[in-house]
């Protein structure tokens, strides 16, 4: 009998009776087939239904806007992993392979808008970070063995391909520093890596016209990844171990019951007509939004969205011989005011699209990185940003300095039916220390809800009193005091971090030392994405109370001190999640931080003093609890 949910009175949350695991397995057996008999509900009492009527699932649902909602399914399973990333697809494999039933929900819910997928991505080991560097050989291998799963699939997820950074010897102004600090970072983790010098790389590819000054870093175990290639094996890996897949369904509420978590999805269409699933654990890897998704379940860190640019031009069918090549330079800084950012274009072998080879393009990507000063890259407001904000016109300098680099660039591709070229738009992750989050969110026992998510950059601290409240609805500016406030958060007991690793600061005082000396205004934007499958591994661990050997824990853990992670009381997640799925719950906030800058600028006036010391004078005073989304 398929049981017929009444939404309770507000002020109440809606309780069913437990579902235990052996009853569970045998409705996951039963329900989905809606086999035998169902309830609909009539005047409050249960009413049978034919045998017809149950072949026919839209007739079990109810009005879409009544009060009551039907049952069509309930399951039982250790783990839940919820998003759409490829992180999450790996990780729901790898629980599985070790035994545990796994239900995979890739909706979270949350409406606002993301960017199209990028399907190409670089895999490259070459970083100023050596702990970077030996993430991404270690998850280099998870790709190619993948690529060996894939063999008779026609999936093609990894193309072996060499990679090549160029920038200026070093002495050379910070590039060259840059790439210097990547050239002694690679060597310290063991990867193969060759310096070669204008000429050589000239001699090796004749595409290139270099400068006296250039120097380049050639690491031969780098690759092109196909995203939607990993995407579709890694799901169709998922099915084969017996992940329930449940991609039609969106979040619509969960509720920690003690020891275990209710989740209820239902259909975009339909909403009405709800599954439900009781799980021991969660795994939250999302594709977009981290920090958003993050609230979803009561907590939040440091954790930033950028945004970044790529183009794809015609171009010469030799162009398809070279490696994943990336230029690092400076631009800017003519005057005091306005300092040098670090520009990074990058760019793949062509793709040649004709048999007879006459047709080529290319895909160039390009990101000038947030810099002290520098242009607005990050991403504030979910709800209101849309692609290509602020980033419009650097597809001009991406061409340009392909032009500079290679022979054979033509004009950047336009769309049919459009006289101006396109620029795509690509999200990235960033946190203070560049490093991906992967551990237990605060306010819950270790391992019972798990965070994951990669990270391309870090990102340079706001200084006290600028004003992000402008476009910050909802994104890590608004939520600030959630990320201040450290003594709000769990005990320390319920983090997650391992034992070893309790304790242990990761904030700016142990940053690499390539950040304390005169690269520590330099962001690098690289691409997080290879780093999926380590990661997924990791994550694993943490779920199922492994060993971490990939790197130290510390270092990797939510609730390290830099991320700043802390509860955040909000709506009760079964019958609210959706004001934090629509950013309805921010706007409260962004109000009451918009009314207390006009205040602190009135006060200002008065006194004759400065914004940001009468700020600072407040937050003093209120203590270190307030924090506010301009500050």
């Amino acid at each position: 009998m398929l049981p017929v949910e009444r939404r309770a009175p507000a002020g109440r949350p809606a309780s069913a009776p437990p579902l235990s695991r052996a009853a569970g397995l045998r409705s996951s057996r039963t329900s989905s087939s809606a086999t035998g008999s169902a309830l609909s509900a009539s005047h409050g009492r249960a009413k049978s239904v034919s045998p017809r009527d149950v072949a026919c699932p839209s007739l079990l649902i109810t009005n879409p806007g009544s009060s009551k909602l039907i049952t069509v399914e309930n399951r039982a399973a250790d783990v839940a992993v919820l998003g759409s990333s490829s992180l999450a697809y790996a990780s729901a494999l790898s629980l599985a392979r070790r035994g545990k039933k796994v239900v995979l929900l890739p909706n979270l819910g949350l409406t606002a808008p993301r960017p199209a997928a990028e399907v190409l991505r670089p895999l490259q080991l070459t970083h100023p970070d050596a702990g970077i560097v030996s993430l991404a050989a270690e998850s280099a291998a998870y790709w190619r063995g993948l690529q060996a799963q894939a063999a008779g699939s026609g999936y093609t997820v990894l193309e072996d391909c060499r990679t090549l950074d160029l920038g200026m010897v070093r002495g050379g102004g910070m590039a060259g520093e840059l790439l210097g600090a990547m050239q002694d970072a690679t060597k310290a983790a063991g990867v193969r890596l060759a310096t070669l010098r204008h000429e050589e790389l000239m001699g090796l590819f004749p595409a290139m016209k270099l400068d006296n000054l250039t120097t380049g870093l050639m690491q031969p175990d780098g690759g092109v990844l196909n995203k939607t290639a990993a995407e579709k094996l890694l799901r169709s890996l998922c099915e084969r171990q017996g992940v329930l897949v449940r991609d039609r369904v969106v979040l619509r509420g969960w509720r920690d019951e003690g020891d275990h978590f209710r989740l209820r999805t239902s259909g975009a269409l339909m909403p009405d007509a709800v599954s439900l699933f009781e799980v021991e654990q969660l795994l939250v890897a999302p594709e977009c939004w981290p920090q958003q998704a993050m609230r979803l379940f009561g907590a939040m860190a440091e954790v930033q969205v950028m945004q970044s640019g790529y183009l794809r031009c015609d171009a010469a069918a030799s162009l398809s011989k070279l490696p994943v090549w990336r230029s690092l330079r400076m631009v800017g800084g003519a005057t005091d005011d306005s300092p040098a950012d670090l520009e990074v274009v990058s760019g793949y072998p062509a793709h040649v699209s004709d048999r007879d080879g006459s047709r080529a393009s290319m895909k160039l990507t390009t990101c000038v990185a947030e810099q002290p000063g520098g242009p607005p890259c990050r991403v504030f407001d979910p709800w209101s940003w849309s692609p290509q904000d602020s980033i419009g016109g650097t597809w001009t300098a991406a061409h340009n300095r392909a032009g500079t680099l290679l022979r054979g660039v033509g004009p950047v591709m336009v769309p049919r039916g459009s006289q101006l070229p396109r620029l795509h738009t690509s999200l990235h992750v960033s946190t203070p220390d560049g490093w991906p989050a992967v551990g237990s969110i605060p306010g819950v026992e270790a391992g019972r809800i798990v965070f994951a998510t990669a990270a391309s950059s870090r990102h340079v601290q706001q200084p006290t009193g600028v004003d992000d409240s402008s476009t910050s609805t909802g994104g890590s500016s608004s939520d600030g005091k959630a990320a201040s406030s450290a003594s709000n958060a769990a005990p320390a007991g319920q983090h997650s971090a391992p034992s070893a690793a309790q304790g242990t600061d990761t904030g700016a005082s142990s940053q690499p030392s390539w950040l304390s000396g005169p690269l520590r205004d330099v962001v690098l934007v690289t691409d997080g994405y290879s780093l999926s499958p380590l990661l997924a591994k990791i994550a694993t661990d943490v779920v199922t109370g492994g060993r971490i050997s990939e790197a130290d824990p510390s270092r990797l853990e939510v609730s390290r001190s830099c991320l700043a992670a802390a509860t955040v009381e909000g709506s009760d997640p079964w019958d609210g999640l959706s004001l934090l799925q629509s950013g309805a719950a921010y706007a409260k906030t962004d109000e009451e931080a918009q009314e207390r800058k006009e205040a602190l600028a009135k006060g200002a006036r008065l006194v004759g003093g400065e914004v940001d010391e009468v700020a600072r004078e407040a937050t003093e005073r209120e203590g270190p609890l307030r924090k506010f989304t301009f500050m």
